[in-house]
């Protein structure tokens, strides 16, 4: 399934699939064996595909400023104990993000330093957005994100 969708469609999929067979298996099964089956299913269907999840979709959800998916993305991961994958896969997504907006401008003057400090800010503004709105405030998120932004400001103020 993960193959033939994108990964918007994914995640909504996802979400379907789980909200409907826990509503299947809460009917019919003890909580015992409905929970083991729903940890199950989230197993397949989040787990074990958390990092193609992450890789082939979050650039494009949080570049479209897809909130509500990414919302939807991190709700799925904190119930599947994920986040400190998200985590991660955030931190290095704005750094390397961030190296972009260097690369831009090395070697050039004027307009083409003042437009990559916009888009600095614009990608900051961005970033609190994501994590205000879909992330609902996590705090490891925001040490995270905070963390990464400013790594990668510092970075390039490193000598070499």
């Amino acid at each position: 399934m993960l193959r033939r969708l994108e990964i918007s469609d994914y995640l909504q999929q996802v979400f379907l699939i789980i909200k409907n067979e826990s509503l299947w298996i809460n009917t019919y099964f003890e909580s015992f064996s409905g929970s083991a089956l729903t940890s199950c299913l989230e197993q397949v269907l989040i787990t074990d595909h958390c990092k193609i999840i992450l890789e082939k979709g979050f650039h494009s959800l949080a570049s479209a400023q897809r909130i509500d998916l990414l919302k939807l993305l991190f709700n799925l991961f904190k119930e599947t104990n994920l986040i400190g994958e998200l985590k991660a896969f955030i931190s290095s997504y704005i750094k390397e993000q961030g190296q972009t907006f260097f690369k831009d401008v090395e070697g050039t003057k004027g307009t083409s330093v003042i437009v990559a400090v916009k888009k600095i800010v614009d990608f900051k503004t961005l970033l609190d957005k994501i994590h205000s709105e879909a992330f609902c405030g996590n705090e490891q998120l925001r040490s995270s994100i905070r963390e990464s932004f400013e790594g990668f400001l510092n970075s390039d103020l490193k000598p070499d």
